[in-house]
């Protein structure tokens, strides 16, 4: 047996005994630890998931309010806060449908949240974040803003009123836009932009 064989066989046992005790913890004990990790090791993407959930649970309700024709939970009416006037309007319909602005809001946000998990899978493995994930969540995010802009529009110029719960969305959409700029343009498009000019050097 060579050298090389014999060093090679404790690192494979070793190797062995993680993958064992890994399957041997429980599955909560082991979500809760890669969250855990997620949130000290990227704080950014922990947090456009967590400001993803929140966004997911307001659309949820305001989809069920429209469908069910419940009553809002909103405090204020009649003043120049007003979410039953806004939502009520035609600007809270998907154009040319009926179909209510909140599902793709919903759906924006949990492309959101799925692009943050696949950015912290691949940094997982590869310590970096590939320029498409970073471009997937600018154009995304992007997307999100142009569309809160026309929104917040409709409120203030032509219906003259502001929704609370709408509001919430707005805040979250921008924010999320704000922290994937601020983290992608720190980290790995800057790397891509030194590497290219290593290589052209």
């Amino acid at each position: 047996m060579s050298t090389e064989q014999i060093e090679q066989e404790p690192q494979a046992a070793t190797a062995a005994r993680a993958m064992e005790s890994s399957l041997e913890q429980p599955l909560a004990g082991r979500w809760t630890g890669q969250v855990a990790n997620m949130v000290r090791t990227a704080p950014s993407l922990a947090a456009l998931i967590v400001m993803a959930v929140i966004g997911i649970g307001i659309s949820i309700y305001l989809t069920t309010v429209h469908y069910a024709n419940a009553p809002l939970l909103c405090g204020a009416r009649g003043g120049f806060v007003d979410c039953g006037d806004v939502l009520r309007s035609s600007y809270s319909l998907v154009p040319g449908t009926q179909i209510p602005i909140t599902i793709p809001g919903m759906l924006w946000f949990v492309v959101s949240a799925g692009l943050a998990v696949l950015a912290w899978q691949t940094r997982e493995r590869e310590d970096d974040l590939p320029w498409r994930i970073w471009l997937a969540q600018i154009l995304w995010g992007a997307v999100g803003v142009v569309t809160i802009l026309y929104l917040v529009y409709a409120e203030l110029v032509q219906l003259h009123h502001l929704c609370a719960w709408c509001t919430g969305v707005h805040v979250l959409t921008v924010l999320s836009f704000f922290a994937v700029l601020l983290r992608n343009v720190s980290s790995q498009p800057v790397d891509d932009v030194e590497d290219a000019g290593e290589s052209d050097a």
